[in-house]
């Protein structure tokens, strides 16, 4: 097996340091996910925040899109922004009465972040993911995996999570 050499950018990658311009030139795609993420984000109360979690950014650059295309307000979290970048969104997010979503991905956004202002988490894409390989991890046995609510209020997602 041929392997390159390690290196400190072989196992860290830095956030860059020119300021992030978010493409523009991706269309809305018809996706059940996208769908879904709209309905609950019209059933939420228009006073409550909401953190939208994927593990992709090109995913989230298609709801961006999707959510240009029905005007609602959304700010973007992701690790192609740089330092200064990331703090302006958070404290737009935190202290500002809109937006009202926060596009983020789950890489950035893991440690460290303290998002108080969001009422509503949605981790669809994520859940999905969970339930397939806990569903492959006990193919063999009679146990079966359970599905955690769509629109886990913030508290709910600690008691869940373990925190108390």
């Amino acid at each position: 097996m041929d392997r390159h050499p390690l290196s400190l950018s072989s196992i860290l990658e830095l956030p860059p340091e020119d300021d992030y311009k978010p493409p523009t030139d991706v269309k809305p795609i018809q996706s059940a996910k996208i769908d879904e993420l709209l309905r609950y984000i019209r059933i939420f109360p228009d006073d409550e925040k909401t953190l939208v979690f994927s593990q992709f950014t090109s995913f989230l650059d298609h709801v961006a899109a999707k959510f240009r295309v029905e005007n609602i307000p959304f700010v973007c979290f992701d690790g192609r922004m740089n330092a200064k970048q990331r703090q302006q969104i958070i404290t737009e997010f935190q202290t500002q009465p809109t937006p009202k979503i926060m596009l983020i991905s789950l890489k950035s956004g893991a440690v460290g972040l303290n998002l108080t202002a969001a009422s509503n988490v949605f981790l669809s894409a994520i859940e999905a993911q969970a339930i397939d390989r806990v569903h492959r991890a006990f193919e063999k046995s009679s146990k079966e995996s359970t599905r955690a609510k769509k629109e886990a209020r913030f508290e709910e997602l600690k008691e869940l999570l373990g925190f108390k």
